[in-house]
């Protein structure tokens, strides 16, 4: 997919002196996963119950996945798209998936019922995500119909996401993208934080 080749460019533009004092450009360059294989693809559709686009079954079948090399510890304009093997080993539903991956988001028990979780977890599937920074993070989903999105979460304003996302959702599914429009998207605002965090480091 040549956007992904777009993100491959940039990050390789990434040099030390203008990353956070943690971190080294290594930990932005890009690392492709391993392409899934036809029975973890057909495991990943038993395991969420329905279909997987075929734009994302290309992807995992051609270029499995993609990160950026340090994603576990980047705290900032970090990206991962998940493999159909690394879904089968977590959890992928929207709820379930945020919960996990941000080690607890008790806010969603506080704020919603156990249906109404159930629903969200139900009808969109998380594949990957965008760490803004420690806070803030944009989750990648696609939904029962095939159709992509996002939701966006700061961990210190959940009201506003409950407010403009998660309770909407569960009226209505606002996807409205493919995949590759998608990604583009993404790494566009992948592009666009890499260049003001190189500002901000560079002062």
């Amino acid at each position: 997919m040549q956007i992904i080749d777009v993100l491959g460019t940039r990050l390789a533009l990434v040099t030390d002196d203008l990353v956070s004092y943690h971190k080294t450009a290594a930990d932005y360059s890009l690392e492709m996963a391993p392409t899934s294989s036809s029975n973890e693809i057909a495991s990943l559709g038993n395991k969420i119950h329905g279909s997987i686009p075929e734009s994302l079954v290309s992807l995992f079948r051609e270029q499995g996945g993609f990160s950026n090399t340090g994603f576990d510890t980047c705290l900032e304009q970090a990206i991962q798209v998940f493999s159909a093997k690394k879904l089968l080993e977590r959890a992928i539903g929207l709820v379930a998936f945020i919960d996990e991956f941000w080690g607890g988001r008790p806010e969603f028990t506080e704020s919603y019922k156990e249906g109404e979780i159930a629903q969200l977890n139900h009808s969109y599937t998380v594949f990957g995500v965008r760490v803004v920074n420690d806070d803030s993070h944009d989750f990648f989903y696609f939904d029962t119909t095939g159709n992509f999105g996002s939701v966006f979460l700061n961990q210190n304003d959940f009201e506003t996401a409950a407010k403009e996302s998660f309770s909407p959702m569960l009226e209505k599914s606002p996807a409205n993208m493919n995949l590759e429009e998608l990604l583009s998207q993404q790494i566009g605002k992948i592009c666009s934080g890499l260049d003001e965090m190189e500002r901000y480091y560079a002062e």
